[in-house]
């Protein structure tokens, strides 16, 4: 029980949980910059700094995991095709900006490549959104819980 007292009075005194809020909001936005220059990226989501961000391709997700990792930035799929942020609650813009610039880089250099091009079947099902995973969400859509 004190743990847990000892964890509020943390967030509350060090004003963590506002901080949460502001640079997942930035975090989101950066992310949707992204969005709207890469054809690959089919969806932005998430609440805080729990962000999610799905591709088109599951060996396109595949290779931005290894290049983000090889630039000690560490992320995960927890699909195919998606990739999860979840930062620690210390994070600033600064690290966002770190890792927003290497995912620009990453996917600019793999769509130079070719490496950034989705199956036929996967595209379409992702554009019709009849992949199961996205529910039919809209770009840019936060998953509601009910």
């Amino acid at each position: 029980m004190r743990g847990c007292l000892a964890v509020s009075q943390t967030l509350e005194q060090e004003h963590l949980l506002k901080h949460v809020v502001e640079v997942g909001k930035y975090f989101r936005e950066r992310l949707q910059q992204l969005d709207a220059k890469y054809p690959e990226i089919q969806d932005v989501r998430g609440i805080g700094l729990m962000l999610g961000m799905e591709l088109n391709s599951a060996d396109l997700a595949k290779q931005v995991v290894k290049e983000m990792l090889a630039r000690k930035i560490v992320i995960n799929r927890t699909h195919d095709t998606t990739l999860r942020f979840l930062p620690p609650f210390i994070i600033e813009r600064k690290h966002v900006d770190q890792v927003v610039q290497a995912l620009d880089s990453i996917l600019s250099s793999c769509k130079q490549t070719g490496d950034a091009k989705a199956s036929p079947s996967r595209a379409r099902s992702a554009r019709n959104g009849a992949n199961g995973h996205r529910r039919g969400l809209q770009k840019g859509s936060e998953l509601k819980r009910g």
